[in-house]
């Protein structure tokens, strides 16, 4: 009875507490609706098969949440998931979120959308694991997003390819070495640059939301392993000629578990920070949804019920004063980090081409309002242009507003046209009257 006993609390403290997923036509998600909501407790919380990692259970006495205040608006549902990260204190947070298939899977895609808090930054380490996938045999991998000094996407396979640290930023100069050492592949960064604009030791995340997508398989051969990355649909990494068989020394025949946001080392931000997860979806193989990418790569892609339609400007009427214009737009909108009133300018048939507009109010709403350079007549006939690229005019989801050629305007402006003096007067007999 007590060697039993010994064996029970061996194989509890050796098999991760994990549900599984049931995938459907290849698929699976989650938006956390429907879901228990409050303390998420490692070994007692799943929601739709979604199960969770220990990590350190809590932090600081503060276990992870589910609740609408960690919900991602533009996806499903009203809840979403939250995670506690603790500064300055490597590997310290509360337990995260973990898909574990039923049966091994040789490949998957998954994709999460995750907004880290606003002011967060990372230590000089930088290595925040992403994702930590796991197989059936020894062989493991995590993505570090930010890694490395230079902050780069680093993948960091475990008991294969001797275990190098492999960051994507080109140009390709293959790998050497063992585990530490770096090999640098081809690929643009993709990295915390590439989301908030600068290093993440010095530049604050900014409490946005951002989805990520991985795509992980394990081929057939030595050299035709995969791995791919995508950040917010924009495709970053596709290395397509890894060893996840350790040179034939390793036999996993799939994947079965994966836990995200994982490990730190370490975020920065005073005391216990939340990290928000939510729209999970999982996909294997057989998955009929796939969407391509710009190099026709399958990817999951985007929440489908995510807007991705750009804003449209739905009407436009200059005051009957003639010195105002409102532009109503079919959703709230607001002027991104590029924007310039000069994008702005007005035609008219009258008082001229490129009369240019000046922001008054409305910025955020469906409703703006400018100020024109020139005042404009009653019953001219006048159109709107609008030049503004990326970033200049957005919703609230960062679509761009497209460029606009002769748009057009009501013109309900009352105002007389100036006639001078001159043309008022007659003439009679040479003498003006």
């Amino acid at each position: 009875m007590k060697k039993l006993y010994f064996t029970l609390i061996f194989l509890f403290i050796s098999v991760p507490c994990f549900g599984a997923i049931t995938l459907t036509d290849g698929f699976w998600s989650t938006s956390f609706s429907g879901c228990a909501t409050g303390n998420a407790v490692y070994g007692e919380y799943t929601c739709d098969g979604l199960s969770l990692y220990e990590a350190s259970s809590t932090c600081g006495g503060a276990y992870s949440q589910v609740g609408t205040d960690y919900n991602n608006s533009s996806g499903e549902g009203g809840n979403g998931f939250r995670a506690y990260y603790n500064a300055n204190t490597q590997n310290s947070f509360s337990s995260t979120a973990n898909v574990t298939f039923a049966t091994p899977q040789k490949e998957f895609w998954l994709r999460f959308y995750y907004r880290i808090p606003n002011g967060q930054t990372v230590g000089s380490i930088r290595e925040h694991k992403l994702i930590y996938a796991f197989t059936d045999d020894t062989v493991a991998v995590d993505v570090n997003w930010p890694g490395g000094d230079n902050n780069f996407i680093v993948l960091q396979p475990r008991n294969t390819m001797g275990s190098p640290d492999i960051s994507y930023r080109g140009p390709d100069s293959g790998c050497t070495g063992s585990y530490g050492a770096h090999c640098i592949h081809g690929g643009p960064a993709g990295s915390w640059a590439t989301v908030y604009g600068g290093n993440p030791s010095t530049t604050n995340a900014d409490g946005s939301w951002h989805y990520f997508e991985f795509h992980f398989d394990l081929g057939t051969t030595t050299s035709n392993g995969k791995f791919e990355m995508w950040v917010d649909g924009v495709n970053h990494v596709s290395d397509t000629d890894l060893d996840w068989f350790a040179g034939g020394t390793q036999t996993p025949t799939g994947w079965t578990y994966i836990y995200f946001p994982a490990n730190h080392n370490y975020f920065t931000l005073s005391g216990c920070a939340g990290h928000d997860i939510d729209d999970i979806a999982v996909a294997i193989p057989t998955y009929a949804g796939f969407v391509h990418d710009s190099g026709t790569r399958d990817m999951i892609g985007a929440y489908s019920g995510e807007d991705t339609s750009s804003p449209t400007l739905g009407g436009t009427v200059i005051s009957s004063n003639g010195t105002t214009i409102t532009l109503t737009f079919a959703e709230n909108t607001s002027q991104g980090s590029a924007y310039q009133n000069s994008h702005w300018d007005i035609d008219c048939s009258s008082t001229g081409n490129n009369i240019g507009m000046v922001y008054a109010s409305g910025n955020g709403t469906n409703s703006h309002v400018y100020t024109l350079a020139h005042s404009v007549n009653a019953g001219e006939v006048c159109n709107i242009d609008f030049s503004g690229t990326a970033d200049s005019m957005e919703d609230g989801a960062g679509n761009d507003l497209a460029a606009i050629v002769s748009g057009t305007i009501i013109n309900n402006s009352t105002l007389a046209v100036s006639i001078p003096s001159a043309a008022l007067c007659t003439l009679s007999g040479g003498v003006v009257k």
